[in-house]
């Protein structure tokens, strides 16, 4: 007896291809503000703010730039969270104020199903309108438009390019490392005050 065999022949693109598969549908249309909770020092907020970044990149943001992206830093061990704020106008018609996702045991992979899922299914539908242009007007806007994406394109990636060179917090400091430093930071202030109120004198003025 054979058993007939189903799905792909070829291999999975791996959890990169995923990924970029599922930021290609997420649409922020529907939201007004993300707010965005994590701890630190808690392992489990890696893939929340790998998600954070994935908002932030031009091409998400793109699809609503009106959307305000708000991180909330905690030292208070609270699991992490992505709250979404719907649109007034979303809200009545889906009946629902905001999304909230409790993101402590979740994958980014699984953050961006569940945002395509639960969020970007709510961005309201665009009405395809049709404008006649001449050939004139085609070039004039063709070679604006090349210009102005060059020049977006080149301070995007200079400014993405900075931001992958600056170390996390993390990378830098553990919890008892970061402490260490702000007991150094403030003991140190206190001698450096110390020694120049030795030194320099306030006179009221004449």
């Amino acid at each position: 007896m054979s058993i007939k065999v189903g799905g792909a022949f070829r291999r999975s693109g791996g959890i990169v291809s995923a990924i970029g598969k599922q930021l290609k549908l997420v649409n922020l249309k529907a939201v007004q503000r993300i707010t965005v909770s994590f701890d630190p020092f808690d392992e489990n907020t890696i893939p929340t703010r790998e998600f954070v970044h994935h908002l932030s990149a031009p091409k998400i943001t793109q699809t609503n730039p009106t959307c305000v992206l708000k991180t909330e830093i905690v030292c208070d061990r609270r699991p992490p969270s992505v709250v979404f704020q719907l649109i007034p106008s979303v809200q009545a018609e889906a009946k629902l104020k905001k999304v909230e996702l409790s993101s402590a045991n979740l994958s980014t992979l699984e953050l961006l199903k569940l945002c395509n899922k639960h969020v970007s299914a709510l961005a309201p539908k665009e009405i395809a309108t049709s404008v006649v242009k001449t050939k004139s007007e085609k070039k004039a806007g063709g070679a604006a438009n090349m210009s102005h994406k060059k020049l977006k394109g080149g301070h995007m990636a200079i400014i993405e390019n900075w931001y992958h060179q600056i170390p996390a917090f993390t990378d830098v400091f553990t919890e008892e490392s970061f402490y260490m430093f702000a007991v150094c930071f403030v003991l140190a202030t206190i001698a450096v005050v110390f020694v120049l109120s030795r030194f320099i004198t306030l006179k009221p003025v004449d």
